[in-house]
Order: structure tokens, then C-alpha cells, then sequence
């Protein structure tokens, strides 16, 4: 079933921060799991984020109000792109290559994103706009590993709890899109109640590359039509099954 949120009628929205953020650990581009490397995760993404961009620069009502960052996540997160206006045309910031990194630290892409969306949403109101709740999709393909051993699920989950603090009034909706060896548990636990999230896995035999692909439609399908309605819209995308 699609998730839509209800529309909040008493509110007028001039802002919407929308954050994908990927998964770049060595299962996502080493050779070891993907010899043809134009079939791999992060080279379908690599490869992606650009007609992403253009896709949704293209829908009118996502250039009123849409805005986007990438963030990449391995043993560190990093800001690929910083929250950009889709507006006038063209990003105000350029789409830069992935990095590749080792290790999958969920408990420093959660810190990352806590620093980042309050820097974000504090600029954006001090700009005198209105900001509606930010959306992130987040795609992973592997359980958190820090130092060659799973990340202690309570490590991690103290800092997701950080950035969904009740009182922060710009905590995010959280969708988790889980491929490879990622299991439901995990997703289900990124995943938010409060905004209303989603969690979907892979189904059986899907491979990487259809996946990504499919990944990247419901992104701008998502952008778009929630940028349009002004309630959240997500679809599961193809090859893919809900979990939450």
C-alpha cells in the first residue's frame, strides 16, 4: 500500500528538505561482490543522482518548495551535496562522486544527520521560510559494522534516538530501502514510527542494479507528488517488499 500522510491544512509550506543518504561501505562497490562494476550499488547511484536531479528540477511543484542533499555513509559520514533548492532551472549545488569506504558506522550517519538537518531547518527559518518536516531515504545493504564487528544495536539506536527527540520539531520521516545482507530487524528500527516512515527489503532474486534503479524512480516519484500534495507520498519500490 502507498503511505500517504494527511495534509496539514493550517500550515503553508515554502520549504521541504528531502535527504537521501547511501551506503558506500565495500559491499556496495568491492569487486568481491560485484566483478562488473557498472552493475554495483554504488556505480548505479554514482551514476543516477544527476538525472535524479534533473527529473525533479523538471516537476514544477517540487521547484516551489523541494529541497535535496546526498549524504554517503561507511566507517565516517560525509555531505556529498548540501541542502540545495530545486529551483530556477538547476541546483544551487553540484551532485559530486560518492565515496567508497570499508566499514558501515550507522551511529555516525545518524550523528551526521542530527548536526546536519538542525544546521539545515535553523538556516532555512532564519531565511524566513516555512519548513515542513524533512523526508530521508536511506539505503543500505549491510548490517552496522565498526573495527571488522557488528556496531552493538545500542550504540546506534541512542544516536538515531538523538535526532528523533520529541521535542526537535523538524525530526525526520525515515524510509529504509534494504538490499543485500541487511536484514528486517535493522530496517524496521531505522525506520520511523512518529512521523509515519516505511521499511522495505529486498524480495528474493532481485538483483542490485534493477533495485538501485528502482530506488531512484520512487525518489522522485516521492519528491514530486509530495511536493505537489503537500503530504508525504511513497510508494514501495519494484523488487522490493514492506516490512513496515
Amino acid at each position: 500500500m502507498p503511505l500517504q500522510e494527511s495534509l496539514d491544512l493550517g500550515a503553508s509550506y515554502d520549504a521541504w528538505p528531502f535527504y537521501v543518504v547511501c551506503d558506500v561501505s565495500q559491499s556496495m562497490w568491492h569487486k568481491n561482490w560485484h566483478p562488473n562494476e557498472s552493475l554495483s550499488p554504488h556505480y548505479i547511484m554514482n551514476s543516477s543522482f544527476a538525472g535524479m536531479m534533473e527529473a525533479i528540477d523538471r516537476d514544477i511543484s517540487a521547484r516551489h518548495i523541494a529541497h535535496l542533499s546526498v549524504i554517503a555513509f561507511h566507517n565516517m559520514a560525509t555531505v556529498v551535496t548540501p541542502l540545495c533548492e530545486i529551483a530556477d532551472g538547476a541546483p544551487t549545488a553540484p551532485i559530486y562522486t560518492l565515496p567508497k569506504g570499508w566499514q558501515t558506522d550507522y551511529a555516525d550517519v545518524f550523528r551526521k544527520l542530527g548536526t546536519v538537518i538542525r544546521q539545515d531547518t535553523a538556516r532555512l527559518t532564519e531565511q524566513g521560510r516555512h519548513v515542513k518536516g524533512p523526508a530521508v531515504f536511506f539505503i543500505t545493504d549491510g548490517q552496522p559494522e565498526v573495527g571488522g564487528k557488528r556496531q552493538a544495536d545500542e550504540v546506534w539506536l541512542r544516536e538515531r534516538d538523538k535526532l528523533m527527540d520529541p521535542q526537535f520539531p523538524y525530526r525526520p520521516r525515515i524510509i529504509a530501502l534494504g538490499l543485500g545482507a541487511v536484514d528486517e530487524r535493522t530496517l524496521s528500527r531505522i525506520a520511523t514510527d512518529d512521523p509515519a516512515g516505511a521499511a522495505c527489503i529486498a524480495d528474493t532474486g532481485a538483483t542490485p542494479a534493477d533495485l538501485l534503479r528502482s530506488i531512484i524512480e520512487i525518489i522522485i516519484f516521492s519528491v514530486t507528488h509530495s511536493s505537489a500534495s503537500g503530504s508525504f507520498v511513497f510508494e514501495t519500490p519494484q523488487g522490493m517488499r514492506r516490512v513496515v
